[in-house]
């Protein structure tokens, strides 16, 4: 009996185990920056920014200027002197005056003007002791007076004096030999008395009034005697000890050294057999205005926590494009705005911004899997319970005080523990235990107490005569408790409807369904993804063809779908969450928008009137997963495009995205809780976020705006001494233009990093633009044909959280007028104008009296020319009357044979039109189901036929086991098209319902052997044919046959496209060929969209180039429309077709016809 208690007790600790979570620090959302976005090379040594806010790069391929949307590079020019001395930056300064001072590796020192973009060079001169001192520059400082203090790697500390521009090398070493201070990494200022120095022998104190070096310092343990390497490369006074300095050193890790004492308080030396230390070399330590310390080491970037000596270490995952881009980091920075920016060698330029970290991410519940997360709920102890799916586990607990979850996870050997690893939907009953809906395995129950799990799953029906009510889905939509009837749940399914299951008996009690041949109260779809209560009694059930109320008190529903001719119908059938607030408003989430229905209006007034709000409003998408309030009253709303607070009372919608630190863009479907204290958390398919609405950190840095590029004609203007720009247009105050530099272009950036994608802009051209224009996140204007004047450009700047800077960026334009528009051109031309005036008037006087003469005798010769061509005319205007009279009696003839044609043609369409089945018919068997049918003549060579198999009927209730679809394209169009039609119809008739053939490709070759007989194409020169394809549904076997004669079947399932193909020839026509039809069986999946086409669609001409549809743009079009109900998809087929064709002719029949399951 022990070994039986041991082995049990084994098996339930192995259903469950725990996962420690990742902490908040763990989880930063890394940006990017490498050659891909325009680094000219990926090692970057050095970063500043400067006054106005731009940032500066030093790399080993140039320096580099960064607006937060492109790269300015500046690199050494052959034979140009005023360029960059050497590419290979390593330090980087800017001093008072704005100069930008650059130290390169082998190059020297230069001195950048950002306004002329001119380089100045000091290079090593060994003849000259006034010279810097090494042409290797580590380190750049500019005290109080100026002076630049510079650390070489060769040579002493030197300084170089602006004024007199000489540089000193300080050689005092008198006070530390033997050591010497000679090849530096970088100075440490102490309070303007001297500097601490960093190089290869450790430490060193230098005393500036004395100009010598004071105290050296060996950064060895004491444990190793002799000589080691005491390469320091940095050293940085503690934000909250102003009298420690942490050391950065190769060998011997971090170090705390107390500048009062004089001595080393504390080591972190590197420990590479233990993964959770430091590990390999450390290059630079930065703390943040929240006193937490980032490391940049050779072996990744590190959170530091000195009191619990605790490291966080960030590498890279090539898997995961917000990780840090390399491992190796040399520099960490923070910008102006609290943004951390970290050079790696060789793998570019991270960054983040600790201090806007609003939510939340966590990622990997199940261990080394990231799991999509689409439910919780929140348990009596506080827990987190967490539906998962797309992994092993789908079932965790999260404790959130320990941070640790717990994972459930099935176990064939224990048949108490859960079933499923696809969790769907979570309700925490009022009991303390909690019931999970799964995909596949029904319904799950779990006792906290025994801590096992009770399994419903889905039940076979056992006879028609059958009394009780039998849930058979094994997918779980959504579940529903309402408090005042704690011993009852409701559950939604996918695909059988709505069930009230009694926890007491544990039997379903109730159920409501969407079947039409089944009585009482019906509700629109059966597959439920969401429930809610009013204050009324009503339940509220989402589905996925509209929304329905069902009452509870009269057992009656009440459906409400959307009616595209009543503009306040619900915008979408397809019902994705429900929420009712706390003014008693339903908000109903769908995949068109969001809807708000007024409860109170609605049963006082019995009209259902629902207001919308979509991407036109500022929904970032039109596809809402998921609707939460805070405590506020906001609703938090998860899309496919991020997540998005709706502020109910300005009505405005405030976005995030995954660059503000979510999941993904993409939420799921019903996956989201509010806690008791007010957390929200929303899932996706990148595990979940949890946040605090109130605790939301704002971005309130007013970031300076640069204009940034000045184009003409979409060309960049160059900064030259004669040309326009004689400096760079962001020191440019004044632009004067030519009349002949009619289009011309701005580019501005406002210099905010943390989401500079979001930063918006607002414009306005003083005395052209009547008022500021908000042009959004768009960072450039063009502006064309200017008239003469002068002009304002005035740009203003909104961050991420559309705070407005109080900085404004502002250009005075002065556009010259053509010389003809001149006042003295103007007064010249009126003088000018009076002189001809006179001139002419004399001139027109003597012409006058000239023509006078000439005309007399011109009307004489004229008159008589006259009457002999009147006397022709008349001659004339006899004989074409008697010619009309002959034209009007053909024509009467021609008449009356167009009558006679027209008439035999509308005949023939009546003809036609009687051999088609018709489309009511069509749906008492195939009820979701539409045909675009628009034939190009009067009458079509394209058709369309349906047979039901092993029909039953009773009363208006049409049951097959099995149904016939045809579409078929037949030789031409017109006339002979629809003979050729009337044949192919009559002969199905004949092969299926007279000889029984029921088989699609035996019914092809029985087609292809009677078209050849009937017009003797074994014997005679004709080709006509049909292309055709037969589609066989058998609803008793759940399968679908179709073969294809040069006709293909296309079919949507799981969002994915796929194409069934036809023999390559049809039937009838060109005997030569032998044919082999062949038939394809695929299981008759829900969820599934089939299309039978003809080649009149795709084959039409049109668009705005007058070319053809083509197959992948209606591949596409079928993608985009295939959720819609079928009479959508028609309407959007025809309205698409219209829209396409425009004002070209139809060149050929149109037939497509669809089925849903």
């Amino acid at each position: 009996m022990k070994h039986i208690f041991y082995i049990c007790c084994f098996i339930l600790i192995i259903s469950n185990f725990s996962v420690q979570a990742q902490s908040p620090t763990q989880n930063i959302k890394f940006k990017n920056l490498t050659s891909a976005e325009g680094l000219p090379q990926n090692t970057i040594n050095c970063v500043i920014q400067d006054k106005q806010g731009m940032l500066w790069f030093g790399t080993s391929d140039g320096l580099n200027r960064y607006d937060g949307y492109r790269f300015k590079v500046y690199k050494n020019e052959l034979g140009n002197k005023n360029s960059l001395s050497n590419n290979y930056v390593i330090s980087l300064l800017q001093d008072r005056k704005g100069h930008i001072w650059i130290g390169t590796y082998g190059g020297g020192l230069n001195r950048f003007a950002p306004d002329t973009e001119k380089f100045v060079r000091f290079e090593y001169d060994k003849n000259n002791p006034a010279s810097l001192a090494h042409n290797d520059v580590r380190s750049l400082y500019e005290d109080k007076e100026g002076i630049i203090w510079i650390c070489t790697y060769g040579g002493y500390f030197n300084s170089y004096n602006p004024k007199t521009n000489i540089f000193t090398q300080h050689t005092n070493v008198e006070s530390v030999k033997p050591r010497k201070p000679y090849r530096l990494f970088s100075a440490t200022p102490d309070a303007d008395k001297g500097f601490w120095l960093c190089s290869e022998h450790g430490l060193f104190y230098f005393d500036k009034e004395t100009k010598s070096y004071t105290q050296a310092f060996k950064v060895q343990p004491p444990r190793i005697k002799g000589y080691a390497n005491n390469f320091t490369y940095s050293a940085t006074f503690d934000r909250n000890k102003p009298h420690m300095l942490w050391l950065c050193t190769y060998a011997f890790g971090l170090i705390q050294f107390n500048t009062r004492t004089k001595k080393i308080e504390k080591r972190w030396e590197p420990d590479p057999t233990n993964p959770d230390k430091l590990r390999g070399q450390v290059w630079s330590i930065h703390q943040d205005k929240q006193n937490r310390y980032w490391l940049g080491t050779a072996r990744g970037f590190l959170f530091f926590d000195p009191q619990t000596d605790q490291f966080i270490r960030y590498l890279p995952d090539p898997y995961n494009k917000s990780s840090i881009s390399g491992s190796n980091i040399q520099k960490v920075f923070e910008d102006k705005a609290g943004t951390i920016w970290l050079c790696s060698f060789d793998r570019g330029i991270s960054h983040f911004n600790p201090y806007l970290d609003n939510f939340v991410h966590y990622d990997k519940i199940e261990p080394e899997k990231v799991n999509r997360v689409g439910s919780f709920c929140e348990d009596t102890a506080g827990n987190i319970w967490i539906g998962m799916s797309r992994g092993s586990v789908g079932l965790a607990r999260f404790d959130r005080k320990q941070q640790v979850f717990e994972l459930f996870k099935n176990n064939p050997n224990n048949p108490k523990s859960i079933a499923s690893s696809t969790i769907n939907t979570l309700l925490a009953d009022v009991d303390g235990s909690i019931w999970i809906g799964t995909i596949g395995s029904g319904l799950e129950h779990y006792n906290p107490k025994t801590q096992t799990f009770e399994h419903f799953p889905p039940q076979l029906p056992q006879s028609r005569t059958q009394t009780s009510i039998v849930q058979n889905s094994p997918h779980i939509g959504s579940l529903f408790q309402d408090a005042t009837q704690p011993d009852s749940i409701w559950i939604g399914t996918r695909g059988s409807g709505l069930f009230l299951f009694d926890k007491k008996s544990k039997t379903y009690i109730k159920h409501y369904n969407a079947y039409t041949n089944i009585k009482g109260p019906k509700i629109t779809h059966n597959t439920v993804i969401d429930i809610i209560k009013d204050d009324r009694g009503s339940l509220w059930i989402a589905t996925r063809k509209g929304l329905t109320r069902l009452d509870l008190q009269q057992d009656t529903t009440f459906q409400f779908v959307q009616k595209t001719e009543h503009l306040t119908s619900i915008s979408n059938n397809y019902v994705t969450s429900l929420h009712l607030d706390k003014d008693k408003m339903l908000w109903i989430g769908t995949r068109n928008g969001l809807n708000r229905l007024d409860l109170k209006a609605y049963y006082d007034q019995g009209k259902a009137l629902f207001t919308h709000y979509t991407t036109q409003q500022g929904l970032p998408s039109n596809l809402i997963h998921k609707i939460i309030e805070d405590k506020k009253g906001n609703l938090w709303l998860s899309t496919n495009k991020g997540l998005s607070c709706f502020q109910r009372q300005g009505q405005n919608f405030k976005n995030y995205d995954e660059q503000d630190g979510l999941q993904a863009n993409e939420f799921a479907t019903g996956s989201g809780l509010v806690t008791k204290d007010g957390a929200i958390l929303m899932g996706g398919i990148n595990g979940f976020n949890l946040f605090y609405p109130e605790r939301l950190q704002v971005n309130n840095y007013k970031a300076h705006i640069l204009f940034t590029d000045f184009q003409i004609l979409n060309k960049s203007v160059p900064v030259t001494k004669k040309g326009l720009l004689k400096r760079p247009i962001w020191a440019t105050d004044t632009l004067e233009l030519s009349y002949k530099d009619n289009v011309f272009s701005f580019e501005f950036a406002s210099l905010n990093y943390i989401y500079p994608a979001q930063n918006t802009y607002a414009i306005m051209m003083e005395n052209f633009d009547p008022d500021w224009r908000y042009i959004g996140n768009k960072h450039f204007e063009t502006y064309t044909s200017l008239s003469a004047g002068t002009y304002t450009f005035r740009v203003r700047t909104y961050n991420n959280d559309q705070i407005l800077s109080d900085k404004e960026a502002q250009l005075v334009i002065i556009v010259h007028p053509p010389w003809w528009e001149t006042t003295w051109f103007r007064l010249s031309a009126i003088l000018f104008i009076i002189a001809l005036l006179v001139i002419g008037y004399r001139l027109r006087i003597n012409s006058i009296k000239k023509q006078k003469r000439v005309l007399k005798h011109l009307v004489k010769k004229r008159t008589s020319e006259l009457r002999e061509t009147n006397e022709e005319l008349q001659q004339t205007n006899e004989e074409l009357q008697t010619t009309i009279t002959q034209v009007k009696k053909q024509n009467k003839l021609i008449q009356e044979f167009n009558e006679n044609i027209t008439e035999s043609i509308n005949y023939a369409q009546v003809m036609q039109n009687n051999m088609l089945p018709s489309l009511k018919e069509i749906k008492k068997y195939l009820s979701e189901s539409f045909i675009f049918y628009q034939p190009r003549d009067v009458v079509s060579g394209d058709f369309y036929w349906f047979t039901p198999l092993g029909e039953e009927s009773k009363g208006d209730v049409h049951n097959a086991d099995r149904v016939l679809l045809v579409a078929g394209d037949c030789t031409g169009h017109g006339v002979p098209g629809a003979f050729m039609s009337i044949k192919g119809a009559v002969l199905l008739n004949q092969i299926v319902n007279l000889q029984g053939i029921t088989s699609p490709e035996a019914i092809l070759h029985a087609l292809d052997h009677n078209i050849h007989d009937a017009l003797n194409q074994d014997t005679t020169n004709n080709r006509d044919g049909m292309d055709i394809g037969i589609l066989l549904i058998d609803f008793k076997a759940q399968q679908l046959e179709f073969a294809g004669a040069k006709n293909n079947l296309l079919y949507i399932h799981e969002d994915s496209l796929h194409e069934v193909k036809g023999s390559m020839l049809p039937v009838g026509g060109y005997p030569e060929y032998k044919r082999e039809f062949k038939k394809v069986t695929l299981p008759l999946n829900p969820d599934t969209y089939y299309y039978l086409t003809s080649d009149g669609y795709t084959d039409q001409f049109g668009g705005p180039y007058g070319k053809k549809f083509l197959k992948s743009r209606f591949k596409s079009l079928l993608l985009d429309m295939h959720k819609l109900p079928m009479e959508e998809q028609n309407a959007v087929l025809q309205k698409t077709f219209s829209d396409w064709k425009q004002d070209h002719e139809q060149i050929d029949d149109i037939l497509v016809m669809g089925i849903a399951f």
